[in-house]
């Protein structure tokens, strides 16, 4: 029997099967910081203002213009939850000239990414993008992530990178609506021993060679003690 189909069913499995695999998951839950344990969060405010203070990410930006942090509670636009206090940051692009703020985590790895994505827009003019070294391990769109929150305006968003995988770049993308977020939380991986320090750990080849000239010297003052 013959399936006249079966050579497309082929081709869409290999196309699926090119597509690349996201080496982390994510998730949009209720509330305004992370319950994660072990969470450390960005709120953009000092400890004085925000209790859960407790990071100071520096960020970069290309395209626009760089994020604006705001404390306004515009309840119209849904640009903060309700009742939430400092600042929050608001990213704004163009379809001409989109806008992406950029935190590096090179020097503090985290196996955890989240925070409070206010008024999620259905479209995919924003979106975040996380990176391991160079490999790009996620990207979620606006639109993708407002259809998994079942429509509604606000959320904490959650990424969990696989083992192995550790998150050192974070990409927030504006390409037209603005782009509202607020404490930014990570948690951390533990630090890899310094490769100057591993090193330490083995000896040089000169020092093998110490240690047979000293052993080579051991075995004759005994052998001579035999023979005397």
């Amino acid at each position: 029997m013959k399936f006249p189909h079966a050579g497309l069913a082929v081709v869409a499995g290999v196309m699926i099967a090119a597509l690349p695999a996201q080496a982390a998951s994510w998730q949009i839950v209720g509330g305004t910081y992370s319950k994660v344990s072990g969470v450390l969060h960005e709120t953009f405010d000092d400890v004085s203002v925000d209790p859960k203070e407790a990071l100071d990410l520096a960020w970069t930006w290309s395209g626009r213009r760089p994020p604006s942090f705001f404390t306004e509670t515009n309840l119209d636009l849904n640009c903060r939850k309700a009742n939430t206090i400092g600042h929050y940051m608001c990213i704004t692009g163009s379809k001409q000239n989109s806008s992406t703020t950029i935190f590096d985590l090179s020097a503090t790895p985290a196996d955890y990414y989240g925070f409070r994505w206010n008024s999620i827009d259905g479209i995919f003019d924003n979106s975040v993008s996380l990176y391991s070294g160079s490999e790009l391990i996620l990207t979620a769109t606006g639109k993708q992530v407002k259809n998994a929150n079942d429509g509604k305006p606000g959320g904490y968003f959650q990424a969990f990178a696989d083992a192995g995988k550790p998150i050192t770049r974070i990409e927030l993308f504006s390409a037209g609506k603005s782009f509202e977020s607020d404490n930014h939380g990570l948690r951390l991986v533990p630090a890899a021993a310094p490769v100057s320090a591993m090193a330490a750990q083995v000896p040089e080849p000169s020092t093998y060679a110490l240690l047979l000239a000293g052993l080579g010297t051991v075995v004759a003052v005994a052998a001579r003690r035999r023979r005397a």
